[in-house]
């Protein structure tokens, strides 16, 4: 006879390690693409993540059940399909976050950094980001030259408003400034999408 409290522990158990095993693929590759190049990282990755699964969702199968073989089977089974559908959806919201990023910047928008002076990354004025605003980076570090990218923005014809943001033609532009302390400013001029 099953006690509810050793089933329910088993339950427990078995969902958070499975739990794990899907999430930790999912971030890794949503984050980065990929566990490396070629068959074997792949392998490698998913199989760690599978083999440290399924021992702690071995010991929840046997809890509800004891069962030891049944166990074992199970949770390599269980651990596996996990760490593999983590993958899955993760490639699926990498490449979302890709989209989003390559369609965030018109031409309009890059030429018009351009103009403010951004730095050029990769080739292209503007850089998209996984939200879909179109920021630019600019390479002075200092107060005056944020004085400097003011009076410039201002003499594009865009017109100040509260709290760093510019409008003109009813586009939104802001300038976000983070102290990086001996480094300087990291200034960088944002439109809203």
């Amino acid at each position: 006879m099953r006690s509810k409290t050793r089933v329910a522990a088993g339950v427990i158990i078995a969902l958070l390690a499975l739990a794990l095993a899907f999430y930790l693929p999912y971030g890794f590759i949503s984050e980065y693409g990929a566990f490396g190049e070629g068959l074997a990282p792949a392998l490698s990755g998913y199989g760690t993540i599978a083999v440290v699964a399924a021992p702690v969702v071995a010991l929840g199968i046997w809890l509800i059940f004891r069962r030891g073989l049944w166990a074992v089977a199970g949770a390599l089974v269980l651990s596996v399909a996990a760490a593999l559908s983590g993958g899955m959806f993760g490639l699926s919201a990498k490449e979302g976050a890709d989209q989003a990023r390559a369609a965030a910047c018109s031409a309009d928008e890059r030429s018009e950094l351009q103009a403010l002076g951004a730095i050029e990354t990769n080739g292209e004025y503007g850089y998209g980001n996984s939200d879909g605003s179109c920021r630019g980076s600019f390479g002075g570090r200092t107060k005056s030259s944020l004085d400097e990218l003011r009076q410039v923005i201002e003499g594009r014809g865009w017109k100040p408003g509260d709290d760093e943001a510019y409008t003109r033609d009813d586009r939104r532009l802001r300038i976000e400034v983070r102290d990086e302390g001996e480094k300087g400013l990291d200034i960088t001029v944002k439109f809203d999408g």
